[in-house]
């Protein structure tokens, strides 16, 4: 454990010293047809495939509010390119409200490449909200099924050092104005289960976010999760996978281990990764609070290629 605790503080501290990665706007077409435009992304090295798991490509890109006021923090685009190879044709000549529910032994790396994307604009955000992709999300069961049949017998192979190196080794550092003043708590990284990529592809390894809760939930692991409806300066980070009943638009912010976990349906994999617990235990949030948030910036990719805070370091009410 201690072992542990100094490796993440090592990488941690790392890649915070990382320069400012300079960015470039894409133009991100959100027609399935142009689904392998070409993009600036990262160099390879920032990204491990050490193993036959896939790995990422990050499409850097910046965007600017309707104000003209830049966003805080910079969003990269996850892509996995090469899970394309296996892509079904009828998948390309379908609506992305329709290529979802489609199986994903046919269309998994499409249907998960315009997940992971980020909202062009305004009006397509709005349409978003408007039009979430489903009301009961079988499709990211589907996703999850899917990657755990694949990926997460390999995954598992690997240590949970070993893992955590490659989590922070995929992080760009890719932020704009280095503004986080509140510094995330390491440790928690010691209460992830299978926190290495694919599962989750890490963009900043500390942010500072404020917005409103909409959605307060307890799931079976014992964490406590909300959706976070984003203030204007960093609405630009979540991905077109966070458009769902259940996110409604917001970022996935996740507070682990608050409750005590349900041993009968919780996930096996996370059974015990809460052992020895000694990080925050937070005064829970309610729907319509206001929060200033502390944590990680990842993706989640597992579960449907939403953006999250996770783990959470620090939560005020603002």
């Amino acid at each position: 454990m201690d072992k542990i605790n100094l490796l993440v503080k090592t990488l941690l501290i790392a890649a915070l010293s990382v320069p400012i990665v300079a960015v470039t706007v894409i133009s991100n077409s959100n027609s399935i047809a142009n689904a392998s435009t070409n993009t600036t992304e990262t160099p390879s090295s920032l990204l491990l495939s050490n193993s036959s798991l896939p790995s990422a490509s990050l499409v850097n890109e910046t965007v600017t509010s309707s104000n003209n006021n830049s966003f805080v923090y910079a969003s990269p685009t996850v892509q996995f390119k090469s899970l394309l190879n296996g892509v079904d044709r009828s998948c390309y000549t379908i609506p992305l409200y329709n290529l979802v529910h489609r199986p994903a032994a046919l269309c998994y790396g499409l249907q998960l490449n315009e997940l992971l994307k980020h909202p062009m604009n305004e009006t397509q955000r709005d349409q978003l909200l408007k039009h979430p992709f489903t009301k009961n999300l079988v499709y990211a069961a589907n996703f999850t099924k899917y990657f755990d049949q694949k990926f997460t017998p390999e995954l598992r192979l690997k240590s949970q050092a070993q893992q955590v190196q490659e989590l922070f080794a995929s992080s760009p550092t890719a932020q704009k104005t280095n503004t986080t003043s509140n510094k995330c708590n390491p440790s928690l990284w010691n209460f992830m289960p299978l926190p290495g990529p694919p599962r989750f592809i890490m963009l900043n390894p500390c942010v500072t976010v404020s917005g409103n809760v909409s959605v307060v939930r307890f799931p079976a692991d014992g964490d406590a999760v909300m959706a976070l409806t984003l203030d204007k300066p960093y609405s630009n980070m979540v991905t077109v996978g966070n458009f769902n009943d259940k996110m409604k638009g917001g970022i996935w912010v996740e507070l682990i281990c608050q409750k005590p976990m349900n041993l009968t349906t919780v996930e096996p994999f996370k059974i015990g990764s809460c052992k020895g617990y000694n990080g925050p235990v937070f005064n829970l949030p309610k729907v319509g609070d206001h929060l200033t948030v502390t944590g990680t910036y990842i993706i989640d990719v597992r579960e449907g290629g939403h953006a999250e805070i996770h783990p959470t370091s620090r939560v005020v009410r603002s």
